[in-house]
């Protein structure tokens, strides 16, 4: 079981190669599940109220966001998307959804501004204990059928890729 990103470009490829490394020699099944769906099974114990918006720093302006609700099933209500902060809170009604993620006090900030429930920085925090109830609550979201063919999910396209793309 893995954090499938996003997030920071290193840290995704080196908890990808590991879970390949491990499931490669022992057979082990794979699950893989997106940080911001970790961000938001956490959110259940912080009573959350309505759709959870998980975010992260992606910086260079930026946010990570995807949205969830969390009962009665686990369900993805929107895949995740790099945009700026503001543009996220436009696309929501801020009253509605409770906001919950990794974000410097700047952002978190604009997120309190805008009228919008925000769950304290530990409880937004990734954890594996809300990776354990994934794989509990919804294994198929996050079956791996071919560990060593799998990619974790970027988002955007990491610097280096980008300036290959500028030559």
């Amino acid at each position: 079981m893995v954090g499938a990103g996003p997030g920071s470009f290193t840290g995704v490829r080196i908890a990808a190669a590991l879970a390949r490394g491990i499931c490669f020699p022992t057979g082990a099944a794979l699950f893989a599940y997106s940080s911001l769906a970790a961000i938001a099974a956490g959110a259940e114990g912080a009573d959350a109220d309505g759709p959870i918006c998980a975010l992260l720093d992606a910086r260079r302006d930026q946010v990570y966001a995807a949205g969830y609700r969390i009962s009665p099933v686990f369900e993805q209500l929107f895949a995740p998307f790099a945009a700026p902060l503001e543009e996220v809170l436009a696309g929501l009604d801020p009253k509605a959804w409770t906001f919950s993620g990794v974000l410097p006090d700047s952002l978190r900030e604009r997120v309190l501004e805008s009228g919008a429930r925000l769950l304290s920085a530990d409880q937004g925090r990734p954890r594996a204990s809300s990776l354990l109830r994934l794989t509990w609550e919804c294994p198929e979201a996050g079956r791996i059928a071919n560990p060593a063919r799998w990619e974790p999910t970027y988002v955007r396209a990491s610097s280096a890729e980008r300036r290959l793309g500028d030559v």
